[in-house]
């Protein structure tokens, strides 16, 4: 018997035998934290499910060696006796995913030994019980991020029905999806599941890609594809993503009535430069957008029938203390929804060609200001009241995007910028507090430095700094 087929027979032994051998106690306890400690770059399989890491390095049945990302995530799947929280500890380095097909030989017939091939998948716990937490996290820090990349072989990460994973400080790369229907062209980097969470912290995510094969197909997702499912970004950069639809993010709550089931979040998150014919983020739910900056995100073939946006909204979106440019004849919001905008500088960096709009008419969308705003035009009825203003790209006085400190590069308020203590007092935002939307302080702008000085900033970026002081813009990589 082949190598191969020896592996195949221990996993699918190992997969028929029941796990969770001992009876259950009736008390709830915590779950028991478990780490894997990742010792190889290499792309190796774990084919025995038994709570030990280790990748098979051959020739032999059982020769196997080093903890691998992808033998970690699949011992992640299973539960032994008790969910508990699984900690990957990812070293600095570059994780390349390699095995295209399954190791075994022949492979498994119902599809079961997709795990060990193509894409990293957390899929649902295979035995039904409540699934374990998964971090994954680079133990160099934010300066320094372990890379997963996907090599183009398939996407990176595909989160499985009812699964939490967290992602902190790690790049996300060269995810490559080619969908031959609708369905199947959905995230490029990451895609999830029905009822998953996913929390991505001091992440970029860059050059993921998502193609539909047939002209009537249509890719969303570019770099992240969450259907029914809850997304928190914080600190994330997404850059150079491609999709036919959303090339940044598509967020889909299917929940038909008034009410939401599932939330998406982004804080202190920089969005550019990210190329889609259509929408950066398709908005099928409820968004809070806040201390975010979006620019240069490119629309390279619009068309007459569906013109682009920066972000197309169906439900429900704040847009808060955030910086969002385009250019050309896009529009900035779009859709049939409601989208509120508070401190927030929301402008057309090349003029409103061809008729476009910073808030894109239409009778079944509603528009509200809370105030502190700077926009470009008076389509998204500015109350002068309030605070807000309509102003230029140019009269704006705004920096290029780069790093000014902080972990995501953003937009810096040149000397004189009318966005320079907008409001009086301390700034307000609105955010998700269970099922309620609350009101509160925030207390600093997206590279985490304070806005304490008793005045509000509008945009993403507090306080000011000099031409003279500027430093060049971050390098397009």
């Amino acid at each position: 018997m082949k190598a191969k087929q020896v592996l195949r027979a221990i996993v699918l032994l190992v997969l028929v035998l029941p796990i969770n051998l001992l009876p259950r106690s009736a008390k709830a306890q915590e779950p028991e934290p478990r780490i894997y400690n990742v010792t190889t770059t290499e792309d190796l399989y774990d084919g025995i499910p038994n709570d030990i890491c280790a990748g098979w390095v051959g020739p032999n049945p059982g020769d196997y060696g080093p903890c691998s990302l992808r033998a970690a995530l699949t011992e992640a799947i299973f539960t032994y006796r008790e969910p508990r929280f699984i900690d990957i500890k990812l070293p600095p380095g570059t994780y390349k995913l390699t095995i295209t097909e399954s190791p075994f030989d022949p492979p498994a017939p119902d599809g079961s030994d997709h795990i060990h091939y193509g894409d990293l998948d957390l899929i649902k716990t295979p035995n039904g019980d409540a699934p374990n937490t998964v971090r994954i996290e680079g133990t160099g820090g934010p300066e320094n991020p372990s890379i997963i990349d996907a090599n183009f072989i398939d996407r990176v990460l595909e989160v499985g029905e009812g699964r939490t994973l967290y992602l902190k400080n790690l790049i996300i790369k060269n995810g490559l999806v080619e969908g031959e229907n609708a369905n199947e062209a959905r995230g490029g980097g990451i895609r999830l599941g029905y009822n998953s969470t996913l929390y991505l912290t001091n992440v970029r995510m860059t050059n993921n890609t998502v193609n539909c094969a047939p002209t009537s197909c249509y890719s969303q997702g570019g770099a992240i594809s969450s259907e029914n499912a809850n997304l928190s970004l914080m600190n994330v950069e997404l850059d150079h993503n491609n999709a036919e639809g959303s090339s940044a993010i598509y967020f889909w709550d299917g929940n038909p009535g008034p009410g939401y089931s599932f939330w998406f979040q982004v804080d202190n998150s920089t969005i550019h430069h990210n190329s889609t014919d259509y929408q950066t983020i398709h908005l099928q739910g409820r968004l809070f957008l806040n201390n975010t900056t979006m620019t240069d995100n490119l629309h390279p073939r619009p068309t007459s029938s569906d013109d682009p946006t920066e972000i197309l909204v169906h439900k429900e979106a704040w847009i808060q203390n955030s910086t969002i440019l385009i250019s050309g004849s896009g529009d900035l919001v779009a859709g049939n929804g409601t989208t509120t905008f508070r401190n927030s500088i929301l402008i057309n960096t090349t003029g409103h060609q061809s008729g476009s709009k910073i808030c894109s008419p239409n009778i079944y969308s509603n528009h509200i200001t809370r105030g502190g705003n700077i926009f470009s035009d008076d389509s998204c009825s500015p109350d002068a009241a309030l605070g807000d203003l309509v102003r230029t790209y140019s009269e704006t006085r705004l920096g290029p995007l780069m790093n000014n400190g902080g972990p995501t590069p953003t937009i810096a308020l040149l000397a004189g910028s009318p966005a320079i203590n907008r409001l009086a007092g301390e700034c307000r935002i609105n955010y998700l507090s269970g099922d309620e939307i609350v009101e509160g302080r925030l207390t600093s702008d997206q590279r985490g430095e304070p806005r304490d000085d008793g005045r509000c900033d509008t945009g993403a970026f507090e306080g000011v700094v000099s031409l003279f002081t500027l430093q060049l813009p971050i390098l397009l990589k």
